[in-house]
């Protein structure tokens, strides 16, 4: 952490390689300090370790503009300031909280993850939204893993090349009239079933049958 004029004067060769350490280290750590530098200049670049808040000096140089906010203990990003812009193909892990409306031009879309298909379907939320299963015997739909209220999606429900599959749900789905739906049964048939996480235990679904 350091801070420096970004000045160097005229001197003898010592003094004038600690001078321009002193100022190297302060350009690389982004000015860093619980304060603003005491020298600013515009679009400089101020790591506020106060507040663990990345700024950068308009271009009239008499203010500080906020850009994003780190966690410093977990590595993180907390939030961005303002309303950031992203163009292009953009990709984003583990959880990001986005405050305010959102807009989007173009399509935003989620994957569509494949259920590994057993006696018991494990569905674990923290994976996507939407899932697909193709059912080889008569299943069970599973408690989902790693829940979210507020999470919705879809399961593309299909049957095998043989059919008749049947499929029951366990206790977190939730149903119109507390009724459980009944799959379509003919060979390679598909249903889907349409979700939203209401809390921990429980998820609102209905199913959409034969859509092909």
């Amino acid at each position: 952490m350091s801070q420096e004029d970004f000045i160097i004067s005229n001197q003898g060769f010592p003094a004038f390689r600690s001078d321009l350490n002193a100022n190297l280290q302060a350009l690389a750590s982004c000015s860093s300090g619980a304060t603003a530098p005491s020298t600013t200049y515009a679009n400089q670049l101020w790591y506020d370790t106060a507040n663990d808040i990345l700024k950068i000096r308009n271009e009239d140089n008499d203010a500080w503009i906020s850009i994003v906010t780190l966690n410093q203990t977990t590595d993180a990003v907390t939030s961005f300031a303002n309303t950031p812009s992203l163009t292009g193909n953009n990709t984003l892990s583990g959880t990001n909280t986005f405050s305010g409306a959102m807009s989007a031009t173009g399509n935003a879309y989620m994957a569509i993850d494949a259920l590994t298909d057993a006696s018991t379907i494990a569905v674990d939320m923290s994976v996507g939204n939407n899932f697909s299963v193709t059912l080889g015997g008569n299943r069970t739909l599973g408690n989902p893993t790693n829940l979210t209220a507020g999470q919705s999606g879809v399961i593309f429900i299909a049957q095998d090349g043989t059919g008749s599959r049947t499929l029951a749900y366990s206790s977190y789905w939730d149903f119109p009239s507390q009724t459980a739906p009944t799959l379509t049964t003919t060979a390679n048939a598909i249903d889907v079933l349409v979700y939203t996480v209401r809390n921990s235990t429980s998820i609102a679904a209905q199913l959409l049958t034969n859509i092909g």
